[in-house]
């Protein structure tokens, strides 16, 4: 064989046996489209690609619902003052966390009665 009708050979087993599909007119294999293959339309590449797309978008309704119930914390957490760091990385995560909820002065908080909220003052 020579090496063009061996390139010619590969590239004609790779669409075989890729997710394609045989166009009756042309007689040669396409690929599927990205975006309008559903699962079920897989099922012939074996049950377990099926099975992986459809855990993979059950997966992604799941976090997509757990971020929608994480909204309200993380817009409580984001109006407290009680982070207040340095570093702008540490910042951020911080006034993202349980710990920045609260709310002390502007110049921060002096006391371990103020931090709670207790001063009798």
């Amino acid at each position: 064989f020579a090496p063009q009708e061996l390139l010619v050979e590969a590239m004609d087993h790779m669409r075989r046996t890729a997710c394609t599909v045989l166009n009756k007119s042309t007689g040669k294999y396409e690929f599927q489209s990205v975006l309008d293959t559903s699962p079920s339309e897989m099922g012939h590449l074996g049950v377990g690609v099926r099975l992986y797309f459809e855990f993979t978008k059950q997966m992604g309704w799941v976090f997509f619902i757990m971020t929608l119930l994480t909204l309200p914390s993380l817009f409580f957490n984001l109006t407290g003052s009680m982070v207040d760091d340095s570093s702008p990385l540490n910042n951020a995560i911080g006034q993202m966390s349980v710990a920045n909820l609260g709310n002390c002065p502007a110049a921060g908080c002096r006391s371990n009665a103020e931090l709670r909220g207790t001063s009798n003052g």
